[in-house]
């Protein structure tokens, strides 16, 4: 299991509130956030809390599309989950767990 979430130009003080509740809830699965423009004490945090941190770079993203498309974190999102996802480690195939 994977929750995953995105977010871009937040500190600590806006972002503790969804890790929180992540943890909160007793979510046992693997938790991951995708950012840009984030402070080390942030990130911090958030590995603190068993999150796997995962950097991005807008100009990249852009630069991927061959048409104008200003970026904007929401719909460029999708884009940045896909290719973390196909980072991780081979899931088995029967798709239950994870080989590390």
């Amino acid at each position: 299991d994977l929750i995953i979430g995105c977010f871009t130009n937040y500190g600590w003080s806006t972002v503790q509130y969804w890790a929180n509740s992540v943890d909160t809830c007793g979510f046992n699965g693997d938790r991951a956030l995708v950012f840009y423009n984030a402070d080390a004490h942030t990130i911090d945090r958030l590995e603190s809390l068993r999150f796997d941190t995962y950097g991005f770079d807008p100009a990249t993203i852009i630069e991927g599309f061959a048409y104008p498309f200003p970026f904007e974190v929401m719909a460029h999102r999708l884009y940045v989950y896909f290719d973390y996802l196909t980072k991780l480690p081979n899931m088995a195939q029967d798709g239950q767990s994870r080989s590390d």
